[in-house]
């Protein structure tokens, strides 16, 4: 088979987590000698402003806010990082444009390839028209979590959607737990869905050097980063409220990416109230975000609900320390001796009424939790010898995309 890949995303390319995913095995695929395109969502007043690590040459824009998509992007989630209309209010003929747009830009690319296989991002509608559609190709989808979320919320697709998966070769699961949603959600068998983790990309995230070691211990400060969308599911507003209940004088508290509308405002309003140094740095670049990291001290991340924390390995290849929401499946990938090691504490998570939304009740028990733990990883912030531990390094690097691709590529 030639050594050929097409990837497809309803979203835009470097926005989100799934974003990040395609972006990474896009280069992965690259230094294997892969002849590649990518076909994502983009706005007409920013066509290529998301590629980041995309040649231009590979990237086919699917134009939302234009005259043949006169709407925003669909996003995967309520509360998306840019504009983005919701599936739930998807009319037939905005269902027609859109998928119309994905499709005449799959044989645009097909007329350039000659037998690619075809990785689609999402459990969801375009994952299923185009397994349906392109059924004479290998066709393989990625799950990232928030398509079994849809579904729940989107019953209306349910039968078709599942109809149509079934077609796909082969998916990708992040973890053991989101394999049983999948065949549980989806019913497609287990021999089919395979799972591979993720990985953090090397390029930008890395180990501190001696010198930076040695800057870590000298400077005055702590600093605590969340790195994720300005959401209620993503536990944010708990993260402030446990923030609230640490004596820490000394520490910042920075908050990378972005949300829309009230929620994201009422986020913004509440972290204002804290006493410590806040900043918001909206949306950044992956490498920006690695140099954020490179400097600061523990990451948290209290979201109710992810597919696979991404987030979490970055921060452990930057050399943080980090309190985590103890998410289903998250736990069972990192390596033993990270574990072993002292430098992650995972918080039990409240009761949930739906995937990611938390009963208020349980809220201020979790949010103790939550702050027990952030104290503690503070009260360790000056041990420093875990980055200088070998095996430590050897674990986290065993973390990375070039593992994971590797994995996928097996089943081409």
């Amino acid at each position: 088979m030639a050594k050929e890949l097409v990837q497809t995303l309803g979203q835009r390319p470097a926005m989100t987590g799934s974003g990040i995913y395609l972006q990474a095995l896009y280069n992965a695929a690259k230094s294997a000698g892969y002849k590649q395109a990518v076909i994502g969502s983009a706005v007409e007043d920013g066509i290529y402003q998301d590629l980041v690590g995309i040649a231009r040459k590979d990237f086919y824009p699917v134009i939302f806010n234009s005259t043949r998509l006169p709407f925003a992007p669909f996003g995967m989630s309520d509360n998306m990082p840019y504009p983005s209309s919701q599936y739930k209010d998807m009319s037939d003929d905005q269902k027609e444009k859109f998928l119309d747009g994905y499709f005449s830009r799959l044989e645009e690319v097909l007329k350039r390839l000659n037998n690619p296989v075809i990785l689609t991002h999402h459990l969801w509608l375009l994952s299923a028209e185009i397994s349906k559609k392109f059924k004479d190709l290998q066709v393989m989808a990625i799950c990232h979590g928030t398509g079994i979320r849809q579904l729940r919320q989107n019953p209306g697709f349910s039968k078709k959607i599942k109809e149509d998966l079934s077609y796909l070769d082969q998916v990708f699961a992040l973890n053991d737990e989101q394999k049983k949603l999948i065949i549980d959600h989806f019913s497609i068998p287990a021999e089919r869905i395979k799972v591979t983790g993720l990985g953090y990309n090397s390029q930008y995230f890395s180990f501190p050097t001696e010198a930076e070691i040695r800057d870590k211990r000298e400077k005055e400060g702590v600093e605590l980063v969340y790195v994720g969308k300005l959401s209620h599911s993503k536990g944010v507003n708990s993260l402030i409220r446990a923030i609230e209940q640490v004596d820490a004088s000394n520490l910042k508290v920075t908050f990378i990416g972005s949300g829309q509308g009230a929620e994201a405002q009422e986020i913004k309003d509440r972290a204002n109230n804290l006493k410590d140094k806040v900043e918001f740095t909206g949306q950044i670049s992956q490498a920006e975000v690695a140099e954020r990291m490179k400097v600061a001290d523990l990451l948290c991340l209290p979201s109710f609900y992810e597919g696979f924390a991404l987030v979490i390995l970055e921060a452990l290849a930057s050399g943080l320390r980090v309190v985590s929401s103890d998410l289903p499946g998250v736990k069972d990938k990192i390596p033993d001796y990270i574990k072993e090691a002292g430098t992650i504490t995972f918080v039990d998570l409240p009761e949930l009424k739906d995937v990611d939304r938390p009963v208020e009740s349980d809220l201020p028990a979790y949010e103790k939790r939550l702050a027990e733990a952030i104290r503690d990883q503070l009260g360790k912030i000056n041990e420093l010898d875990f980055l200088r531990d070998i095996k430590y390094l050897e674990a986290v690097r065993s973390l990375n995309w070039k593992s994971v691709f590797e994995m996928i590529e097996q089943e081409f």
